[in-house]
């Protein structure tokens, strides 16, 4: 929840999830976030530094597994991030 608050000062985010390991589930130290609007990404990713709980996080465009490129961009952008912790 901490990672959707912050990243919904961006705009609206309509997907967030952290990912963990499956036998500890501990974070990976990864997790995505998806957007509505694709501008919001860029405007992420134009944005820095991103500090998240006393600790820097490295947000990059991404596309989901098993899709092409074009299928996941928007007209204007990118609507997906990964974002290490």
């Amino acid at each position: 929840e901490t990672l959707r608050n912050y990243f919904s000062q961006y705009g609206e985010v309509v997907d967030c999830v952290i990912m963990k390991d499956k036998s500890t589930n501990q974070s990976r130290g990864f997790g995505f976030v998806k957007f509505k609007d694709p501008n919001c990404v860029r405007t992420v990713l134009d944005t820095k530094p991103h500090n998240l709980d006393g600790r820097n996080i490295d947000p990059k465009p991404c596309t989901p597994r098993g899709m092409q490129p074009e299928k996941t961009r928007a007209k204007d952008g990118w609507v997906r991030l990964v974002v290490f912790f």
